[in-house]
This record gives C-alpha cells, sequence and structure tokens, in this order.
C-alpha cells in the first residue's frame, strides 16, 4: 500500500511547483509514494513544463480554474495513500520532512491532521503555522489588530497561538493548506474539502471537521518548510482581504450559531471596512511620500529664488511677478520635476542618483517646452526655471542622502544598490550560477564562492562572510547542499539584511528574496525587461517624449514622409492608449499595447519572428523603440 501521496495544485507559479517536485523527490526517497499536480489552467506555460520535465507525476490537466478546493478533492479521489499531504507548489521541503511527519502520525493514533513549523523566503517564522479557531472575539482581535499588540498573549493572541511557542510540537485547532498531513482514513469519515470555498478558509473548515470527527490536530515543530508565502495571490491586497474574509463569513454561516454568525459577519464587514480604508491611506502615503517631499522642497526654493530675482535682477527698479506665478506656476514647475523623476524611475528604492539626475533633465526639457509654446503673457521667466532646476538637483539628491542615513526610512542609497554575492556551490555547478546571477538585476559588483574548495572555505563561518563582506545576496545550490540545510541556514540567517536564493544550475532561473523588504520571485527566464516596473516606465517616458517631439517640431514632422504617418497615431500614444513600438502577442512573452510601429520585420518566418520578440522583450531599453522609429 501507498504510504503518502502528496498533491499540489499549480497555479501560474511554474517555477516555484519545479522547485517543490525538486525537493519532494528528494523526500520521497525512503517512502512509498505517489504525487498527483493539479493545474487550474495556468497561462505561464506550466502544463508544457509539467509534462516535459516532470513526466513521473501523476498530472490533471483542468480546462477551467475550479479553484483550490475542487482541485485537491480531484486527487485526493483517486489518490491511494495512507496519508494524503496538500502541499503549496511554492513550497520547499527538506529530505526527511515525510519521513518525521508521517512517523508522528503513525505514533499518534489520535491524529487526524498535522501542519509543520514554515518560514518565508526570507527566513521569517509564518505565524499562521499554528492557528487557533477563528471565534467572533478571536476574529475580532486579528481583524482590527489587537492581537498585533500583545503577541504572546492567550486571549488575545488566539488567532496565532501566540502563546505557545513555534519551537515545540503543540496540539491546535488550525492547520494550514500550504502543508496539510491527513490521515485517509479520517477524510473518509468527516468529508473531503468544502467546494463551497473557491479559495481560503477551506483548510480552516477541513481542521474544524476533522476535531469534530473525533481526531486532533497538531502542530509539528521537529522540521520546518519554506512557504515563498502567497505567490498565486499576494497577500497584501484588498483582493486577497476581501476573498479571505469571505471565506470567514461561509465558516461561521456553516459552524456557528445563527446569532454567532451574525456577529461574526459583522466583525467581518467592518474589518473589511477598516482594512480597505487603511489600505488605501497606507498605499496613498507610502507611494507619494518621497513625491509630496519633492514638491515640497522644490517649491520652498522657488518661492526664494523667485523672491531674490525679482529684487536684484528682473524689477531692480520696482515691481513683482504676478501672484499668479506664485500661487500656480511655481507649485506647478515642482510637480513637474517630480512627474520626471517618476518616469526615470527616481523613486523606484533602492535610490539610484543617476535615474534621479535623467528624471531632472527631463523634467526641465518639458518645462523649457511648455514654456516656449506658451503665450507671452505667461512666460514669466526662462532665469527661474533654470534656477530651480539647479535648485532642484541639489534638493532632492542631498535629501535622498540624508533619509538614507536613517534605515527606517528604507531609502538605501547608491552605495547600497551595489550586488555583492556569495554562492554556495561546487566548481561546474558554481560558474553555471555565477553566469545566471550575472543576467538578472544590476551587475555585481562582487561574487565569491563558498565551498569545500575555495578560499572562503564551507557553510560553517558564513554568517560571519555575509556581514564582513557586506553580502547582498547568498544562492544556495541544492546540487551540493541538502534542502534541510538551505532551509536551516537561511532560518539562522533572517536577521541579516540580504537576499536568500536557491539556484538550480539545470535551469534558467534563480527563485528566493532580493531581501526582508521585498516579496518572492523567481529571476531569469520570465525576467522580461519589458515588462518589469522599469521597463514600463522607460516605454511610457520614451513614448512622450516622442509624442512631444512630433508636436513641437509638427512644422517640420507633419511634411516630413517617413514622421507623417506617425501623426495620425499621436495622441493615442500620449494618452496612453498605444505604444510606439510593439508586437503581436504569443503566450510565452508579455503583452504589449496596440502598437504603431511592428518590431519585426514582415519579410521574416514565425519561428524569426518570435526570436526577435523574445530579444526585444528580455533586453528592453529606450534605445530598443529609438532605433526602430528612426529606421
Amino acid at each position: 500500500m501507498t504510504k503518502l501521496s502528496i498533491i499540489i495544485v499549480n497555479y501560474n507559479v511554474k517555477h516555484f511547483l519545479d522547485q517543490c517536485l525538486k525537493s519532494v523527490y528528494r523526500a520521497c526517497e525512503n517512502i512509498s509514494h505517489e504525487i498527483i499536480v493539479v493545474d487550474n489552467v495556468s497561462v505561464d506555460g506550466s502544463q508544457k513544463f509539467i509534462k516535459q520535465h516532470h513526466p513521473n507525476v501523476l498530472f490533471i490537466e483542468n480546462n477551467k480554474n475550479v479553484g483550490f478546493s475542487i482541485a485537491n478533492n480531484q486527487a485526493i479521489k483517486i489518490a491511494q495513500g495512507e496519508y494524503i499531504l496538500l502541499l503549496n507548489p511554492d513550497t520547499v521541503v527538506g529530505e526527511k520532512t515525510f519521513e518525521k511527519t508521517v512517523a508522528f502520525m503513525d505514533s499518534h493514533p489520535d491524529a487526524g491532521g498535522l501542519g509543520i513549523r514554515m518560514i518565508d523566503g526570507k527566513g521569517i517564522f509564518l505565524p499562521e503555522s499554528k492557528r487557533g479557531l477563528p471565534t467572533p472575539w478571536v476574529s475580532f482581535y486579528k481583524i482590527f489588530g489587537i492581537n498585533k499588540l500583545f503577541k504572546k498573549s492567550k486571549k488575545f493572541d488566539q488567532y496565532y497561538l501566540g502563546h505557545l511557542s513555534d519551537r515545540e510540537n503543540q496540539e491546535v485547532d488550525v492547520l494550514a493548506g500550504a502543508f496539510m498531513l491527513m490521515r485517509k482514513e479520517a477524510l473518509d469519515k468527516v468529508g473531503l474539502l468544502d467546494e463551497t470555498f473557491f479559495m481560503y478558509g477551506e483548510d480552516i473548515d477541513l481542521a474544524y471537521r476533522i476535531q469534530l470527527g473525533g481526531y486532533k490536530n497538531y502542530y509539528f515543530a521537529e522540521d520546518e518548510i519554506i512557504h515563498y508565502k502567497g505567490e498565486s495571490t499576494k497577500k497584501g491586497s484588498m483582493n486577497y482581504v476581501f476573498i479571505f474574509y469571505q471565506a470567514m463569513i461561509i465558516f461561521a454561516a456553516k459552524h456557528f450559531s445563527k446569532n454567532y454568525a451574525k456577529l461574526f459577519t459583522g466583525l467581518i464587514k467592518a474589518g473589511i471596512f477598516l482594512r480597505g480604508t487603511l489600505s488605501i491611506i497606507s498605499r496613498i502615503a507610502k507611494k507619494s511620500f518621497f513625491q509630496a517631499i519633492d514638491i515640497s522642497l522644490i517649491a520652498i526654493g522657488l518661492y526664494y529664488l523667485t523672491h531674490y530675482w525679482e529684487h536684484n535682477h528682473r524689477f531692480i527698479e520696482g515691481g513683482h511677478y504676478p501672484e499668479i506665478f506664485r500661487q500656480y506656476f511655481l507649485p506647478g514647475y515642482s510637480f513637474l520635476w517630480v512627474i520626471g523623476i517618476a518616469l526615470a524611475g527616481g523613486y523606484k528604492r533602492p535610490v539610484k542618483g543617476q535615474k534621479i539626475v535623467i528624471g531632472l533633465v527631463l523634467g526641465t526639457i518639458g518645462l523649457l517646452t511648455i514654456y516656449a509654446l506658451s503665450p507671452e503673457n505667461y512666460r514669466f521667466s526662462r532665469a527661474i526655471i533654470l534656477l530651480g532646476a539647479a535648485w532642484a538637483f541639489f534638493i532632492v539628491l542631498a535629501s535622498r542622502f540624508t533619509l538614507s542615513l536613517f534605515p527606517s526610512f528604507g531609502v538605501g542609497w547608491i552605495s547600497k544598490g551595489q550586488r555583492r554575492i556569495l554562492i554556495i556551490a561546487e566548481g561546474e555547478d558554481f560558474q553555471k550560477l555565477k553566469f545566471r546571477a550575472q543576467s538578472y538585476g544590476n551587475k555585481a559588483e562582487y561574487i565569491g564562492q563558498v565551498s569545500t574548495q575555495s578560499s572562503l572555505g564551507g557553510v560553517e563561518n558564513l554568517e560571519s562572510l555575509i556581514q564582513s563582506l557586506e553580502i547582498t545576496e547568498v544562492i544556495f545550490s541544492p546540487k551540493g547542499l541538502m534542502y534541510t540545510d538551505i532551509i536551516h541556514q537561511i532560518d539562522q540567517l533572517q536577521k541579516l539584511d540580504c537576499g536568500f536564493y536557491i539556484g538550480h544550475s539545470d535551469r534558467d532561473w534563480i527563485i528566493g528574496s532580493q531581501s526582508i523588504h521585498t516579496q518572492s520571485t523567481a529571476l531569469g527566464e520570465k525576467d522580461f525587461k519589458i515588462s518589469n516596473s522599469e521597463g514600463k516606465r522607460n516605454k511610457r517616458a520614451i513614448d512622450l517624449v516622442i509624442s512631444i517631439f512630433l508636436l513641437i517640431l509638427s512644422p517640420i514632422t507633419l511634411w516630413h514622409s517617413k514622421t507623417k504617418k506617425l501623426w495620425s497615431h499621436l495622441f493615442s500614444v500620449a494618452l496612453g492608449l498605444k505604444t510606439w513600438v510593439g508586437y503581436t502577442a504569443v503566450d510565452e512573452l508579455p503583452k504589449t499595447k496596440p502598437f504603431v510601429l511592428d518590431i519585426c520585420p514582415e519579410n521574416l518566418t514565425e519561428e524569426q519572428k518570435l526570436e526577435v520578440k523574445k530579444t526585444y522583450a528580455q533586453n528592453y531599453s529606450i534605445n530598443s523603440d529609438l532605433r526602430k522609429i528612426l529606421s
């Protein structure tokens, strides 16, 4: 009889699934098992990839997204194992994880379900590894954030069982769906996942029903796994909040009394409103904080410059600039410089002085252009614009440098943007991962090797090496290390502000987290520059610059043969409805907006066109569009 059935539901996380399966294979070496993967119509090429690289798994390919519960039930119904493990695709398990957890279940016949200690890609413990039943009062403390104020309180943090140690085995109420090991006998008695739940809440419901069926749920702390939390659905979004709390309402209506359920529903609706309001305020504050500082500082300087200029140069014998200039034009100038910085990516962290300078140049060019096109009575002073530009350059760069001295602002500075990498790998494996590490992000300032044969030695003093060499990224290779050791190292090093990655030399990507402040991601094959935030800003900037150029030089561009045909699309591009250069969509590549000029020449074959599109998407830069427009 099969001892363990591992069930993984995948939705658009091909890279994470691949890594998960690699770790699962190792963990299954000493246990009879079967692996079932269910795909909910992923659009990232998961189906083809699984069939090609993981032909030995039992693969169920749905023709629509049926949700988490239905997909898992599809697999459970055909599973042959004594134990059923529901495992998220964005997890990494250790070599002994399955042996240890199954042995625990064997030695505890009262156990119906078991969860495990989980850390995220940055090494931080995930509190949902152990949870209490979400009764109305428990949910109230959670929804309104009271549990965060009393994290060790048995009363106020019952949701995450904060009073219980995460380093000791415990009996708990709720298991996390990311790793949910269950006795098949218990499922036969209490039933499968409730398909009323599309996503979220189904694990709470099933764990509660396991208890109602006379079994116990346990939290297992003798081993741990990585869970790259929320890769299929980003958990910071309001969409997540709504779906999750809606699932809680379904749970309350199903298991609580009518009055209790009403109270619970009321609390949740109040919580959604509160979270939504706070989320909107927080996002506005985070996104506009530095912009507001820049506008304020530039505007203040402009007021003083204007006062100086009008009394010492422009109106020496008396007079002053009109109030409309002070009240509206000076703030407007400040705003346009900030728009320039934003278009150049100057607000992306870590701060890069080059992008701020480019943004200020763009803003200055834009201001001078608007000034030249304005009616005579609105051309107040070109000198103020030029003096203001000098002030903007000084104050914006000075403010960033000052704020970078306070880590709580998370600004960073040019020196902190340098990548310093340690790769824990041997020989040829190191060389392959080094090449892959250089294929994403900025050029690395330093890449060192930690191995049995390198001058830096092995992993024994890894923490000291990271600190003394000021390492920003650590890449672990499972080829020479056990997954158990990698997970342990990330857990122990989580206090360090650096990124942790796992890299497979036979794959074109590296998976992990850049820092404790960032989401986990897969870097490599799908790291198309045209679809990342910087690429989008650059493409929008060049679209606007070309549009302004065509407009300013309209007496020439309206009659020139090459630019005349662009004019009919000028306003569509300026408004963001179209882009000057793009390509016809294909599944493997990010989509572009409707385009005016196709990056692919007509005389190419379909295979050649695909290669041109891929090269354009992966290596996109402003020059890519300029070359096509000018050709």
